[in-house]
């Protein structure tokens, strides 16, 4: 967990309820910034999912503002 201003802190995407995250992602206001311009389906988010925890390159968070899960961040395309 990386703890930052307030009570607002990064944690690793597994604490967030997956149906949340997808929803978030399917609505307009969300994707419209989003690489992906399409609805994101629970297979493709289960795929998602997979490929955050076996690909090095990506590393995804939550975000988190007291108790209230408020988004998701990350870095994409991590050379080692």
């Amino acid at each position: 967990m990386l703890d930052f201003y307030e009570g607002v802190y990064l944690d690793a995407l597994d604490s967030f309820e997956l149906e949340r995250v997808r929803g978030w992602r399917n609505s307009y206001s969300t994707w419209k910034w989003c690489r992906q311009h399409t609805v994101f389906g629970w297979e493709a988010q289960s795929r998602w999912r997979e490929r955050l925890a076996t690909d090095p390159s990506l590393k995804m968070f939550g975000i988190e503002a007291a108790t209230k899960s408020v988004g998701v961040c990350g870095f994409t395309s991590i050379c080692r």
